[in-house]
């Protein structure tokens, strides 16, 4: 039998699995650490972002107990997917690198080309990295760029950035602990003795398993765009999962579910067509939601339609620059934006909606604003929420 979809309940689905429908998690490092073992990965270029990301998702969790999981070496950043930043479990790190760090490596190579970065200044820095971050040492970005250029390997305009990045992607470094606000570079072998360790085939069942898992319902091509991995190998790694996975469909088109979410037998109903149909999710004990500008039920599909209207996508992403602004969601899709203005006096949350505010919103934003103010340790001061203007 068929399972079909409205759109409604892929939000449904994809709120739950992403952790953002009920109440949150458990609280403190370990419900962090919690977060990313459900999601597999969160995409982390916007570092205060994606520590709300994980903060909003747990109970209580406060901005330095989001900290305290990375400087216990639970957790790391770095470029597995796609040539950008993301947060996920430092034992990944080098399993996940392996099926993906080589197509990010050759994707990249015109780039380096331009600027004139060779397989010399690669060897060079790769000496420097083993030098100044020896014996579990951690240095800053600012300071490992500084022993780049002392060793004559210059790190102006962009340089620096994409040397950082490749000896990453080479599973060579990665963001761990902080030093107050700052993330420090240590070395991956060091820093994390007892990788997990997976063959490809094994990584590549990891990977649509886990992405399925904290995603909920996706094609077969938002996992491979999330990824950077090709769609045919995917399929091949869905057919081999078996019945961890389903197919469903959504307008018509194919879609895949992560099974257990499904939990057809006990929520579906059978259409006169025979087809199943699986019942409304979208009931929330969070039915507002304030969200950081690149968080996972926006980036974590390359179809955002379900969640973000197209005609409001330039509104999100304005002029298509690459940078998300923070969303406000409402029962699974963006209604809007927000913005949080910190001072001495405490936390003013200001929100702007695409069209009139529905009803409830301005009670669920309060109740996430103060989620807000307490992870970012200070009062909340006000909470205004207004259409846009124009």
């Amino acid at each position: 039998m068929t399972v079909r979809l409205t759109p409604s309940e892929v939000r449904g689905l994809r709120l739950r699995a992403q952790g953002l429908s009920g109440e949150p998690g458990a609280g403190g490092a370990e419900g962090v650490v919690g977060v990313v073992d459900e999601l597999f990965a969160l995409q982390g270029q916007d570092l205060p972002g994606v520590l709300w990301s994980l903060g909003l998702r747990t109970d209580g969790a406060d901005r330095e107990a989001v900290r305290a999981a990375f400087d216990a070496g639970v957790l790391v950043r770095t470029w597995p997917f796609r040539g950008t930043l993301h947060v996920l479990a430092a034992t990944d790190v080098g399993w996940v690198l392996a099926l993906t760090g080589p197509r990010m490596i050759a994707a990249a190579a015109r780039r380096r080309r331009e600027l004139e970065i060779d397989e010399g200044v690669l060897e060079v820095a790769r000496e420097v990295a083993a030098r100044e971050l020896a014996g579990g040492a951690r240095v800053s970005r600012t300071r490992f760029k500084e022993a780049l250029d002392e060793a004559g390997v210059p790190t102006a305009g962009q340089r620096g950035y994409h040397l950082i990045s490749h000896l990453a992607i080479e599973g060579l470094i990665a963001f761990g602990p902080f030093d107050g606000a700052e993330q420090q570079l240590v070395l991956v072998a060091d820093h994390v003795p007892n990788p997990r360790r997976l063959d490809d085939e094994e990584g590549m069942r990891a990977i649509v398993r886990r992405y399925l898992r904290g995603r909920g319902v996706a094609t077969a091509a938002d996992i491979s765009w999330w990824s950077g991995l090709p769609v045919r190998a995917l399929r091949g790694a869905v057919a081999e999962l078996g019945d961890e996975v389903e197919a469903v469909q959504v307008g018509g088109v194919e879609h895949l579910a992560w099974a257990p979410l499904l939990d057809v037998g006990a929520a579906g109903r059978r259409s006169a067509s025979g087809n199943v149909r699986v019942g409304s999710r979208t009931e929330s004990a969070r039915p507002v939601l304030a969200l950081p500008g690149f968080d996972e039920l926006l980036l974590g599909y390359a179809d955002r339609t379900a969640t973000l209207a197209r005609e409001h996508a330039g509104l999100i992403v304005p002029g298509g620059n690459g940078v998300f602004r923070r969303t406000l969601v409402h029962r699974g899709r963006v209604i809007g934006t927000w913005r949080a203005v910190e001072a001495a006096a405490g936390v003013r949350v200001v929100a702007d909606t695409f069209g009139d505010v529905p009803r409830g919103v301005e009670r669920g934003l309060a109740r996430e604003a103060s989620r807000y103010a307490r992870f970012v340790g200070a009062p909340l001061r006000e909470v205004l929420v207004a259409p846009r203007p124009g």
